[in-house]
């Protein structure tokens, strides 16, 4: 919650600008990318068949899109004996999608040999005009009262449910109820939420590091017996999912509606629902625009995973 809240605050302001500058394409790209995950995966374990159980296959759709919500969907509607396999499936290839995420926003920029300072040029005359610079709205260097709106009201979004007819409900998860209203209150502002950047990174970056840590040594304990269960076969699984996802990201975002790569590394993290691949975006293209894509993005890309995860159960 602190990371996301932290991320929300941060990119709020520039996420209401790249949704009105572009409209549908951040919701296009979320449902696109889970979207391809899923036909991956279906595929896959068609394939497999023979060698893997198929649950296990289905839980690395899950994992290398480090979705909970999708799990939690999936578990809902699978049947108790597959929950396990489900389960496993999910934690072996949880962390292999925090890596791969991180790899392609590091590697994609000197692949696609892209001058990351042009880019950022770029984005700025998309976003604020030809000639023209960002300019920072009003902020207070921190306000304990602004951050904590944001989380006070990620709890009660968190436990609201979407109706989604014949497959049943979506419960936006903490992560993503946080997220939400972090976004709202950063960009309306009702109080002091629009916080000095410094600030908010510092926080950001130590919550990140204490939320790998705990991620790590959660999937430690399961990671050996899942490794056993599905092999080499399943991290294959995981490399194939995430690498057709975030390629089809890639060529919506680049090809079909020609964004600059503040926008693209933002909105592939997003439609991955991968919290450190924001960061190594960050990183990356060394600015905190990167970020209003990823929050235009996350939402949509997360109603996907729980959409699809439902959908992968009933097609078994």
């Amino acid at each position: 919650m602190l990371f996301v809240a932290a991320v929300g605050l941060l990119a709020a302001d520039d996420s209401g600008d790249a949704i009105g500058t572009h409209g549908a394409t951040f919701v296009a790209i979320g449902v696109v990318m889970t979207g391809t995950g899923v036909v991956l995966t279906v595929a896959l374990a068609a394939l497999l068949d023979a060698a893997v159980d198929p649950w296990l296959v289905r839980g690395s759709f899950m994992g290398t899109h480090t979705s909970s919500p999708g799990l939690a969907a999936a578990l809902e509607s699978a049947p108790a004996d597959a929950h396990d396999a489900i389960g496993a499936g999910y934690s072996v290839t949880y962390m292999l999608g925090i890596v791969f995420v991180i790899l392609f926003e590091e590697l994609a920029p000197p692949a696609l040999k892209l001058d990351v300072e042009s880019e950022r040029r770029r984005y700025r005359e998309t976003v604020c005009g030809p000639g023209s610079t960002p300019t920072d709205p009003p902020s207070v260097p921190f306000s304990l009262a602004g951050f904590a709106l944001a989380i006070v009201l990620g709890s009660p979004v968190d436990q609201f449910h979407v109706p989604l007819g014949p497959l049943g409900s979506m419960a936006m998860s903490l992560a993503g109820g946080t997220l939400i209203a972090a976004l709202v209150v950063g960009y309306v502002g009702p109080i002091e939420t629009r916080m000095s950047t410094e600030i908010l990174v510092q926080i950001r970056e130590v919550a990140l590091g204490i939320f790998l840590a705990v991620v790590g040594v959660q999937s430690s304990g399961t990671f050996v017996e899942a490794v056993a269960a599905g092999g080499p076969a399943l991290l294959a699984c995981s490399v194939v999912i995430a690498l057709g996802s975030m390629l089809a990201g890639l060529a919506l975002a680049t090809v079909v509606w020609d964004l600059h790569w503040i926008s693209t590394a933002g909105s592939i993290s997003g439609g991955m629902t991968s919290t450190p691949g924001l960061g190594a975006a960050v990183a990356m293209t060394d600015t905190e625009e990167v970020g209003a894509a990823y929050g235009a993005t996350y939402p949509f890309a997360l109603l996907g995973m729980v959409l699809f995860s439902k959908l992968l159960v009933l097609l078994t």
